[in-house]
Protein backbone atom coordinates (compact mmCIF):
# COMPACT_ATOMS: atom_id res chain seq x y z
CA UNK A 1 0.00 0.00 0.00
CA UNK A 2 3.02 2.28 0.30
CA UNK A 3 3.10 3.10 -3.43
CA UNK A 4 -0.64 3.79 -3.46
CA UNK A 5 -0.37 6.25 -0.57
CA UNK A 6 2.67 8.02 -2.03
CA UNK A 7 1.20 8.65 -5.46
CA UNK A 8 -2.30 9.53 -4.27
CA UNK A 9 -0.78 12.10 -1.93
CA UNK A 10 1.20 13.57 -4.81
CA UNK A 11 -1.95 13.91 -6.90
CA UNK A 12 -3.48 16.35 -4.48
CA UNK A 13 -0.30 18.15 -3.48
CA UNK A 14 1.19 18.62 -6.95
CA UNK A 15 0.83 22.25 -7.91
CA UNK A 16 3.59 22.49 -10.49
CA UNK A 17 3.14 22.09 -14.23
CA UNK A 18 6.47 21.56 -15.97
CA UNK A 19 6.64 21.92 -19.72
CA UNK A 20 5.78 18.66 -21.46
CA UNK A 21 7.78 17.02 -24.23
CA UNK A 22 10.70 19.40 -24.27
CA UNK A 23 14.27 18.13 -24.37
CA UNK A 24 17.04 20.12 -22.74
CA UNK A 25 18.99 21.19 -25.80
CA UNK A 26 22.16 21.67 -23.80
CA UNK A 27 22.26 17.96 -23.05
CA UNK A 28 22.12 16.76 -26.63
CA UNK A 29 25.90 16.74 -27.38
CA UNK A 30 26.53 14.35 -24.45
CA UNK A 31 23.82 11.86 -25.38
CA UNK A 32 25.12 8.54 -26.67
CA UNK A 33 21.75 7.02 -27.44
CA UNK A 34 18.04 7.75 -26.99
CA UNK A 35 15.93 5.23 -25.10
CA UNK A 36 12.15 5.08 -25.44
CA UNK A 37 10.28 2.92 -22.94
CA UNK A 38 7.03 1.52 -24.35
CA UNK A 39 5.05 0.28 -21.35
CA UNK A 40 1.90 -1.58 -22.40
CA UNK A 41 -1.59 -2.30 -21.12
CA UNK A 42 -2.55 0.26 -18.47
CA UNK A 43 -6.14 -0.23 -17.31
CA UNK A 44 -8.38 0.85 -14.43
CA UNK A 45 -8.49 -1.30 -11.28
CA UNK A 46 -11.76 -1.19 -9.34
CA UNK A 47 -10.05 -1.84 -6.00
CA UNK A 48 -6.91 0.31 -6.21
CA UNK A 49 -7.53 2.66 -9.21
CA UNK A 50 -4.55 1.00 -10.90
CA UNK A 51 -2.82 -2.22 -9.92
CA UNK A 52 -0.18 -2.34 -7.20
CA UNK A 53 2.41 -3.26 -9.83
CA UNK A 54 1.58 -0.13 -11.82
CA UNK A 55 1.85 1.98 -8.64
CA UNK A 56 5.28 0.47 -7.97
CA UNK A 57 6.38 1.25 -11.52
CA UNK A 58 5.10 4.84 -11.56
CA UNK A 59 6.54 5.52 -8.11
CA UNK A 60 9.97 4.47 -9.41
CA UNK A 61 9.99 6.28 -12.74
CA UNK A 62 8.65 9.56 -11.33
CA UNK A 63 10.98 9.60 -8.32
CA UNK A 64 14.00 8.60 -10.42
CA UNK A 65 13.00 10.85 -13.34
CA UNK A 66 12.95 8.05 -15.92
CA UNK A 67 10.82 9.25 -18.82
CA UNK A 68 8.38 6.58 -19.94
CA UNK A 69 5.55 6.24 -22.45
CA UNK A 70 2.54 4.24 -21.27
CA UNK A 71 0.01 2.59 -23.56
CA UNK A 72 -3.52 2.84 -22.24
CA UNK A 73 -6.47 0.59 -23.01
CA UNK A 74 -8.57 3.66 -23.64
CA UNK A 75 -12.02 2.26 -22.85
CA UNK A 76 -10.86 2.01 -19.22
CA UNK A 77 -11.46 5.77 -19.06
CA UNK A 78 -15.18 5.05 -19.13
CA UNK A 79 -15.14 4.40 -15.39
CA UNK A 80 -17.12 6.81 -13.21
CA UNK A 81 -14.29 6.75 -10.65
CA UNK A 82 -12.88 10.26 -11.01
CA UNK A 83 -9.72 9.30 -9.13
CA UNK A 84 -8.48 7.39 -12.19
CA UNK A 85 -8.44 10.46 -14.44
CA UNK A 86 -6.99 12.54 -11.58
CA UNK A 87 -4.09 10.11 -11.20
CA UNK A 88 -3.38 10.04 -14.93
CA UNK A 89 -3.51 13.83 -15.16
CA UNK A 90 -1.03 14.10 -12.34
CA UNK A 91 1.35 11.63 -13.97
CA UNK A 92 1.09 13.57 -17.23
CA UNK A 93 1.90 16.83 -15.42
CA UNK A 94 5.13 15.42 -14.01
CA UNK A 95 6.59 15.45 -17.52
CA UNK A 96 7.90 11.92 -16.91
CA UNK A 97 4.98 10.09 -18.54
CA UNK A 98 3.44 10.27 -22.01
CA UNK A 99 0.24 8.30 -22.43
CA UNK A 100 -0.47 6.79 -25.82
CA UNK A 101 -3.31 5.07 -27.63
CA UNK A 102 -3.08 1.30 -27.15
CA UNK A 103 -6.45 0.56 -28.65
CA UNK A 104 -9.96 1.28 -27.50
CA UNK A 105 -10.63 -2.14 -25.99
CA UNK A 106 -7.44 -4.11 -26.78
CA UNK A 107 -9.40 -6.47 -29.01
CA UNK A 108 -7.46 -9.58 -30.06
CA UNK A 109 -8.60 -12.91 -31.45
CA UNK A 110 -12.26 -12.02 -31.98
CA UNK A 111 -14.51 -13.82 -34.47
CA UNK A 112 -17.00 -12.30 -36.87
CA UNK A 113 -20.33 -13.87 -37.86
CA UNK A 114 -18.66 -16.27 -40.28
CA UNK A 115 -16.07 -17.44 -37.76
CA UNK A 116 -13.25 -15.39 -39.28
CA UNK A 117 -10.64 -14.20 -36.78
CA UNK A 118 -9.87 -10.51 -36.51
CA UNK A 119 -8.15 -8.07 -34.18
CA UNK A 120 -8.79 -4.42 -33.44
CA UNK A 121 -6.28 -3.37 -36.11
CA UNK A 122 -5.77 -6.50 -38.18
CA UNK A 123 -8.18 -8.28 -40.53
CA UNK A 124 -10.82 -5.68 -39.68
CA UNK A 125 -12.43 -3.08 -41.94
CA UNK A 126 -11.18 0.44 -42.52
CA UNK A 127 -14.41 1.79 -41.05
CA UNK A 128 -13.98 -0.27 -37.88
CA UNK A 129 -10.32 0.64 -37.38
CA UNK A 130 -10.96 4.33 -37.99
CA UNK A 131 -13.91 4.35 -35.58
CA UNK A 132 -11.83 2.65 -32.86
CA UNK A 133 -9.14 5.30 -33.25
CA UNK A 134 -11.57 8.18 -33.23
CA UNK A 135 -13.44 6.86 -30.18
CA UNK A 136 -10.16 6.51 -28.31
CA UNK A 137 -8.96 9.99 -29.17
CA UNK A 138 -12.29 11.57 -28.26
CA UNK A 139 -12.51 9.76 -24.91
CA UNK A 140 -8.98 10.80 -23.92
CA UNK A 141 -9.80 14.40 -24.80
CA UNK A 142 -13.02 14.32 -22.78
CA UNK A 143 -11.59 12.60 -19.70
CA UNK A 144 -7.96 13.77 -19.63
CA UNK A 145 -8.00 16.94 -21.72
CA UNK A 146 -5.29 15.64 -24.05
CA UNK A 147 -4.91 14.15 -27.50
CA UNK A 148 -2.74 11.09 -27.91
CA UNK A 149 0.15 11.82 -30.27
CA UNK A 150 1.36 8.20 -30.31
CA UNK A 151 -0.31 4.93 -31.25
CA UNK A 152 0.64 1.29 -30.78
CA UNK A 153 -1.72 -1.55 -31.65
CA UNK A 154 -2.78 -4.23 -29.17
CA UNK A 155 -0.45 -7.18 -29.62
CA UNK A 156 1.25 -5.15 -32.38
CA UNK A 157 -1.37 -6.76 -34.63
CA UNK A 158 -1.69 -4.53 -37.70
CA UNK A 159 -2.14 -4.62 -41.46
CA UNK A 160 -2.13 -2.26 -44.43
CA UNK A 161 -5.60 -1.02 -43.48
CA UNK A 162 -4.10 0.44 -40.30
CA UNK A 163 -1.98 2.78 -42.42
CA UNK A 164 -5.13 4.21 -44.01
CA UNK A 165 -6.97 4.46 -40.71
CA UNK A 166 -4.13 6.34 -39.02
CA UNK A 167 -3.89 8.71 -41.96
CA UNK A 168 -7.39 9.88 -41.02
CA UNK A 169 -6.10 11.33 -37.75
CA UNK A 170 -3.63 14.18 -38.07
CA UNK A 171 -3.12 14.46 -34.31
CA UNK A 172 -1.41 11.06 -34.21
CA UNK A 173 2.18 11.63 -35.27
CA UNK A 174 4.01 8.52 -34.06
CA UNK A 175 3.39 4.81 -34.58
CA UNK A 176 5.08 2.17 -32.45
CA UNK A 177 6.20 -0.81 -34.55
CA UNK A 178 4.31 0.49 -37.58
CA UNK A 179 4.48 -0.38 -41.26
CA UNK A 180 6.42 1.19 -44.11
CA UNK A 181 4.35 3.54 -46.21
CA UNK A 182 2.80 5.38 -43.30
CA UNK A 183 3.09 9.16 -43.09
CA UNK A 184 3.63 8.78 -39.32
CA UNK A 185 7.01 8.56 -37.62
CA UNK A 186 7.43 4.80 -37.26
CA UNK A 187 9.44 3.80 -34.18
CA UNK A 188 10.86 0.40 -34.97
CA UNK A 189 11.26 -2.52 -32.61
CA UNK A 190 14.98 -2.31 -32.07
CA UNK A 191 15.72 -4.27 -28.91
CA UNK A 192 14.26 -6.04 -25.89
CA UNK A 193 14.46 -5.97 -22.11
CA UNK A 194 12.06 -8.84 -21.57
CA UNK A 195 13.17 -12.43 -22.30
CA UNK A 196 10.51 -13.74 -22.90
CA UNK A 197 7.79 -11.07 -23.04
CA UNK A 198 6.75 -9.93 -19.58
CA UNK A 199 9.99 -10.99 -17.89
CA UNK A 200 12.91 -8.51 -17.74
CA UNK A 201 16.25 -10.31 -17.79
CA UNK A 202 19.39 -8.27 -17.11
CA UNK A 203 21.91 -10.79 -18.44
CA UNK A 204 19.99 -11.40 -21.68
CA UNK A 205 19.61 -7.65 -22.13
CA UNK A 206 23.34 -6.97 -21.75
CA UNK A 207 24.19 -9.83 -24.10
CA UNK A 208 21.95 -8.38 -26.83
CA UNK A 209 22.44 -4.65 -26.19
CA UNK A 210 23.31 -2.64 -29.31
CA UNK A 211 25.08 0.65 -28.57
CA UNK A 212 25.34 1.61 -32.26
CA UNK A 213 21.70 2.56 -32.86
CA UNK A 214 20.52 6.17 -32.57
CA UNK A 215 17.54 5.08 -30.52
CA UNK A 216 16.22 1.97 -28.85
CA UNK A 217 12.55 1.21 -28.15
CA UNK A 218 11.87 -1.27 -25.37
CA UNK A 219 8.45 -2.88 -25.04
CA UNK A 220 7.77 -3.66 -21.39
CA UNK A 221 4.85 -4.98 -19.31
CA UNK A 222 5.25 -3.62 -15.75
CA UNK A 223 1.97 -5.07 -14.54
CA UNK A 224 3.34 -8.60 -15.07
CA UNK A 225 6.58 -8.23 -13.11
CA UNK A 226 7.36 -9.83 -9.77
CA UNK A 227 9.92 -8.25 -7.44
CA UNK A 228 12.92 -10.00 -9.02
CA UNK A 229 11.85 -8.92 -12.50
CA UNK A 230 11.29 -5.36 -11.32
CA UNK A 231 14.80 -5.37 -9.84
CA UNK A 232 16.14 -6.58 -13.21
CA UNK A 233 14.40 -3.66 -14.89
CA UNK A 234 16.03 -1.21 -12.48
CA UNK A 235 19.44 -2.77 -13.15
CA UNK A 236 18.88 -2.37 -16.90
CA UNK A 237 17.94 1.28 -16.43
CA UNK A 238 21.11 1.86 -14.38
CA UNK A 239 23.19 0.17 -17.09
CA UNK A 240 21.72 2.38 -19.80
CA UNK A 241 22.29 5.52 -17.76
CA UNK A 242 25.91 4.52 -17.22
CA UNK A 243 26.26 4.19 -20.99
CA UNK A 244 25.13 7.80 -21.42
CA UNK A 245 21.66 7.03 -22.75
CA UNK A 246 18.91 9.63 -22.57
CA UNK A 247 15.41 8.44 -21.71
CA UNK A 248 13.05 10.35 -23.95
CA UNK A 249 9.31 10.46 -24.65
CA UNK A 250 8.03 9.58 -28.13
CA UNK A 251 6.74 13.10 -28.75
CA UNK A 252 10.04 14.58 -27.63
CA UNK A 253 11.86 12.37 -30.09
CA UNK A 254 9.42 13.31 -32.85
CA UNK A 255 10.00 17.03 -32.18
CA UNK A 256 13.77 16.48 -32.18
CA UNK A 257 13.57 14.71 -35.55
CA UNK A 258 11.48 17.57 -36.95
CA UNK A 259 13.97 20.16 -35.69
CA UNK A 260 16.75 18.29 -37.48
CA UNK A 261 14.77 18.06 -40.70
CA UNK A 262 14.80 14.24 -40.71
CA UNK A 263 11.07 13.64 -41.00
Amino acid sequence: MKHISNILLLIFLAAFKPSFCQLEVGKIPDIQQFVILKADDLIYDEKNIISKNWYRFFDYIVSEKIKTSVGMVVSSLNTEDERYAALLKYLHRTGMVEFWNHGYDHLLGAKDGSGRLYDEYRNSSLEFQTEQLKKSQALAKAKLGLSFSTFGAPGNAIDSTTIKALNELDEIKIWFYGLEGSDKLVLERTSDMEYPAGKPDYNSFVENYDSTKEYLVFQIHPNQWDELQFDSFKKIVAYLKEKGSEFILPTEYYNLILSQGKN
